[in-house]
């Protein structure tokens, strides 16, 4: 009789122990998977706070030696680009919303251009930022 209740409750035991792994048969997976994701964000945040310092020392080398470059853009029609050294210009992609602005006075003639605005460093890519700086510096 007693053989009988160890068997029961070693068998009991055992199917717990076969339950309890059935039931976390995927955690091992998941788990690798959140450490990846994890890693990932890492790389991505690492990756955009490397773009921002190459960002600012392009600045400061433009500044330091009196190069001006475009530093922001925002607006379409016209394109609003604030330069490195203060000064905004508008570039306009449509010839006679270009005359209008001009007729109406509503921006300054010689800081104004019909065409393609440069791209801002706030845009530049990596190696566009790494060459920049290979080329401006000693």
């Amino acid at each position: 009789m007693f053989e009988l209740i160890v068997a029961g409750v070693i068998s009991g035991v055992v199917v717990l122990i076969i339950a309890g792994i059935w039931k976390r048969r995927g955690a091992p997976r998941q788990w690798v998977q959140e450490q990846h994701e994890i890693a990932t964000t890492i790389e991505r945040k690492d990756a955009r706070q490397e773009l921002t310092v190459l960002r600012e020392q392009v600045l400061e080398v433009a500044r330091a030696r009196n190069v001006v470059i475009p530093t922001s853009s925002k607006g379409i029609n016209p394109t609003i680009v604030t330069r490195s050294d203060g000064s905004v210009w508008c570039y306009f992609n449509d010839h006679a919303r270009y005359v209008q602005a001009m007729r109406a006075g509503q921006v300054p003639p010689t800081r104004s251009s019909r065409g393609t605005p440069p791209e801002p460093v706030s845009r530049w890519t990596r190696e566009a930022l790494e060459q920049w700086l290979a080329e401006n510096t000693d």
